[in-house]
């Protein structure tokens, strides 16, 4: 584990190989307990690392280590950023080369801060809580990947 150091400060983990893209992993909604051991971050980060894929994921604010406190997905908007301008900072990483992956809450922040990037590798949400949140358009130039349970109280097929 690792802090990424900014105005708030990030618990994280991360394995990064030469392999490219970077899977950048967003968890569920931190108020009900998401956070990046959920099952399903904890799988695609194990996933990742035992195919040598360049991983790394992130408690938002208030969650875990991480400093500061649930801010509504605006302050976690800023969390993601932040863990982007890490990886560009330490490994001279582009945007050309991060594969955002999101979970429920973490596939609406996701696709907040994929709206705001002219270039991007890929944009995979899971799950995303179409109930919950109105997401943004997402009409770039680059892929992205939409799944979607059959029954699930924050998500609508």
């Amino acid at each position: 584990m690792m802090i990424i150091k900014g105005p708030v400060h990030l618990e994280a983990q991360a394995c990064i190989t030469a392999l490219r893209p970077v899977w950048v992993l967003s968890h569920p909604h931190p108020v009900y307990g998401g956070s990046m051991t959920h099952k399903v971050i904890d799988q695609l980060y194990r996933r990742a690392v035992q195919r040598g894929i360049s991983v790394i994921r992130y408690n938002f604010r208030g969650v875990g280590k991480s400093g500061g406190s649930y801010d509504d997905a605006v302050g976690e908007v800023d969390d993601l950023r932040l863990v982007i301008d890490y990886l560009e900072e330490s490994y001279a990483i582009t945007a050309e080369q991060l594969h955002l992956i999101g979970y429920s809450f973490g596939s609406y922040i996701s696709a907040m801060v994929a709206s705001s990037m002219q270039s991007l590798h890929r944009l995979s949400l899971i799950a995303p809580p179409t109930s919950m949140f109105s997401f943004p358009g997402l009409q770039k130039n680059f892929p992205l990947d939409v799944y979607m349970p059959e029954k699930d109280e924050y998500t609508e097929p």
